[in-house]
């Protein structure tokens, strides 16, 4: 749904936990289908800095907030990366706070040479 949305191009960004990082790149590797590159490649071919739109923080857990309305956050156990709960609240004044705080966690969170590399890739 992200990449789809990203393809229709809404500004989408992006926060992901540090500690998770290798997993994700393992999830991502599962995840390539024809439809998913096709999405990949439309992506990769916009002039898109990557660092403009993936950053890592130290979070336990996924928040999405859209459209500064409707909320969700996917708990996550900490020492073995299980799914716990998810969360949704559809609620703009939750909404607004969230957002609030996921700008917070944008601008302490930091970029990962592994996008530098990406974004290299997709100059040449």
């Amino acid at each position: 749904a992200f990449l789809r949305a990203v393809d229709r191009g809404v500004t989408s960004r992006v926060i992901m936990g540090k500690n998770r990082r290798s997993s994700k790149m393992q999830n991502l590797r599962t995840m390539l289908s024809v439809t998913f590159m096709n999405t990949l490649i439309n992506f990769a071919s916009k002039t898109v800095d990557l660092n403009d739109v993936v950053r890592f923080a130290d979070i336990p857990y996924t928040l999405c907030v859209v459209d500064g309305h409707r909320s969700i956050i996917d708990f996550s156990d900490t020492l073995n990366d299980s799914f716990i709960a998810a969360l949704s609240v559809d609620d703009r004044d939750v909404g607004e706070k969230l957002t609030k705080f996921y700008e917070k966690l944008w601008k302490a969170g930091e970029s990962q040479s592994t996008l530098k590399v990406l974004d290299l890739l997709k100059s040449s």
